[in-house]
Order: C-alpha cells, then sequence, then structure tokens
C-alpha cells in the first residue's frame, strides 16, 4: 500500500481483493483471490484514477522541472519555461490543473493549482525537494499499476471444456461437445461448456477437424483460431489449479508456492504500447522459493521440444519486465487425432502430465530482467 499525502496532494495505492471458490480436480474446496490495484492521485478534488497518460503527465513535468532546475542552478535568473494543463469535464463542472514553473528573487519553484469552474480550488508552490518527493510517491504509485487482462483476436482457442462449471466435472474435447449437440440438441444445443482454469463460458465452434470452442459475444474479441494442442492445455491446467508445485531449476530442486495463476496472459510494454502473450502468469506466496529472486511474479512457457522456438521467444520477452521459464512438454503427450480423442484417453493423459509435473519439473530460464538474482 502507497499512503502519501502533502500540502493538499494525495497519492494512494490500495488492492482490492475478490475472493473466488471452486473446487479443483480432486474435488477439494479452494479459494483464489484477484487482486485489483487502484491508483489515486488527488490534487484537492483534482483526482486521477487509474489513468496511465495522465499520471505520465504528471510525472514527466515534474521531472522535467527537475531537470530544468539543475541545469539552471548555476545561471542567476535564468527562468524555467514549463506549463502544464490538465482538464476533466463532466455534466456538472469543469476542472483544469496547472502546472506552472515560477522564479522569485532566483529561487525556482513549482506552482500546482487546481480550478473548478474556474474558480481556484487549491494552489501550493513546492521546491526543488518537494519536487523530488513528490515524484519519488507518483512514480512508486505508477510502478504498481497492473494491466488489465482481456483476450485479443488472435489468441490461442481451447480444444477442452468441462461439461460442467465444477473443476471434477469431466473433461471433453470440443469435437466431443458438438457430437453431444448434434445427438441431444434440446438438453445440449445452446448450453455453455466451461474453461479449465477459470470455468468461464465457451461455446464450441464447428470449423471440422479444425473446431475449437470460443468464448462468447461480449467476452472477447474475435473467436481466433488455432490451439497449442491437448497436452498444451492439460499442463496449464495442472499449474494453474495447484497451490504447490515443485521444479527443478539450474540443477537445485524448488518448491513454488502459487498465490494465483492465469493461463494466456498478455504482458504490456508501456514504452510501445505492444503486447506480448505468456502461456501462464504466475503471483508466488512471499514463503514461497523465488519470491525474492523474481520479485514474486513470473511467466511460463510451455514449448514443444523444437530449438527455434525458443530461441524466437527469447527475441520477443527482452523488451518485457517479466522472468519467465520454459517448460518443454514431454513428445509422447502428443496428440495426433484430437477429433475420436475420448474422455478417457484424456483423463489416461491428464494423470501421465500430473505424475510428472508433480514429481519435478524441470525449468529453464527463457529471460530475466535487471532486477532478478536468479
Amino acid at each position: 500500500m502507497v499512503d502519501f499525502e502533502f500540502k493538499g496532494i494525495r497519492v494512494n495505492a490500495t488492492i482490492e481483493m475478490e475472493r473466488y471458490d471452486y473446487k479443483d480436480a480432486g474435488n477439494r474446496s479452494q479459494t483464489r483471490f484477484n487482486r485489483n490495484m487502484v491508483v489515486t492521485v488527488g490534487f484537492w478534488d483534482f483526482v486521477i484514477v487509474n489513468d496511465l497518460l495522465e499520471l505520465a503527465i504528471v510525472k514527466s513535468t515534474l521531472s522535467y522541472f527537475m531537470q530544468a532546475y539543475w541545469k539552471r542552478s548555476s545561471k542567476a535568473g535564468s527562468k524555467i519555461e514549463l506549463a502544464t494543463a490538465l482538464f476533466h469535464d463532466d455534466d456538472f463542472n469543469s476542472q483544469a490543473l496547472n502546472m506552472i514553473a515560477r522564479q522569485k528573487n532566483g529561487i525556482q519553484s513549482l506552482e500546482i493549482g487546481v480550478t473548478d469552474d474556474g474558480s481556484p480550488a487549491g494552489e501550493v508552490y513546492l521546491s526543488a525537494q518537494e519536487v523530488i518527493m513528490l515524484d519519488i510517491a507518483i512514480g512508486k504509485a505508477v510502478n504498481l499499476l497492473s494491466p488489465d487482462y482481456k483476450i485479443i483476436k488472435g489468441g490461442a482457442m481451447r480444444l477442452l471444456a468441462h461439461l460442467y462449471p465444477d473443476h471434477s466435472s469431466p473433461i471433453i474435447t470440443v469435437h466431443e461437445a458438438l457430437r453431444l449437440q448434434q445427438q441431444n440438441p434440446d438438453k445440449w444445443g445452446n448450453s455453455y461448456f466451461y474453461d479449465l482454469i477459470l470455468l468461464r463460458y465457451l461455446l464450441p465452434i464447428d470449423r471440422g477437424a479444425a473446431s475449437t470452442f470460443a468464448y462468447p459475444k461480449g467476452c472477447l474479441i474475435g473467436k481466433g483460431k488455432n490451439s497449442k494442442g491437448i497436452a498444451h492445455e492439460l499442463v496449464l491446467n495442472y499449474i494453474c489449479n495447484n497451490e504447490t508445485w515443485p521444479v527443478k531449476l539450474f540443477g537445485k530442486e524448488y518448491i513454488l508456492k502459487i498465490h494465483a495463476a492465469i493461463d494466456e496472459y498478455f504482458i504490456p510494454d508501456f514504452q510501445t504500447g505492444k503486447t506480448c502473450l505468456v502461456d501462464c502468469h504466475m503471483f508466488l506466496t512471499t514463503k514461497s522459493n523465488l519470491y525474492k529472486e523474481t520479485a514474486g511474479r513470473l511467466g511460463i512457457e510451455v514449448t514443444n521440444p523444437i530449438w527455434w522456438m525458443k530461441f524466437f521467444k527469447k527475441r520477443t520477452l527482452e523488451k518485457f519486465d517479466l522472468t519467465v521459464f520454459e517448460l518443454k512438454m514431454l513428445p509422447e503427450w502428443h496428440v495426433a487425432d484430437s477429433v475420436n480423442f475420448t474422455t478417457e484417453e484424456i483423463e489416461q493423459l491428464q494423470r501421465k502430465i500430473s505424475d510428472y509435473l508433480s514429481s519435478g519439473a524441470k525449468l529453464t530460464c527463457l529471460y530475466k530482467p535487471g532486477y532478478s538474482r536468479i
């Protein structure tokens, strides 16, 4: 939590926890918490909430003032040319936040003022030291902003789904779901199926041998095509729906204690606005191995044993601030004929994958940012 208040300026960052109860594959009751970060910066009654653009404008203004201040510190009478304004308009009133560099008796200061419908609502003059204080507080809050999770066009679709909204219910392929709809349209014709990780609604889309589940209209942008395979989905199902996971890394054994994990996650590069897909985005508990080394969060890439895929992904990840490990699937997990793959065969493959992963799966490091201590 960040809580800063100074001369009418407030910087606050809090986490809203959303509880999620479910049953895992062993029919055990589990609870997860989704964390939503709320960053608020208030200049009197001019309030910015989770708006990265406005926060970036404010922070860049503070940084520019300090850079100009130091350049002019040896030049008496040299004025800083700086004036920035932000506006909030609604049906009731219009607000303006103004940040202007001032100089009096050779001393530089930053004037910050707010007007409501043209009337002054607050004003303060900050010295260079006070500007640094505010810049540190806002920078800390901005760094805590969490990216929104969304599925975008082109993301991998699903071949597998739960029959009912319960993790203990049978897992079926999209082809089996289509057969159920054809054989018993009264019962299954308009029914939803449910994804393996969060039990979100899925609908089977008939594309012949290339059929996939897709999210209903309004749940994602575009319906996408293709899937990374049945084994790939079962591996992610194990990783995301277990609270602990033994792994081997650089010849050492670790126990990952998982606070939350989600599959098919897009991590952003705030400088370019681009995104990169990781198979699993994981948050560790504070008592987990590798918590300090990864700053509590990491990515997992589940890959086929093809060397060039690793090389391509490593180049892509260099621009993103996340430690990412690679888990290679075993060749014998490959399912050549997903159209005729039965529920019993899914259960058999799921047991093989669970046995392997629970015995200490070997990970390799695809990418680590500068702060990582691995």
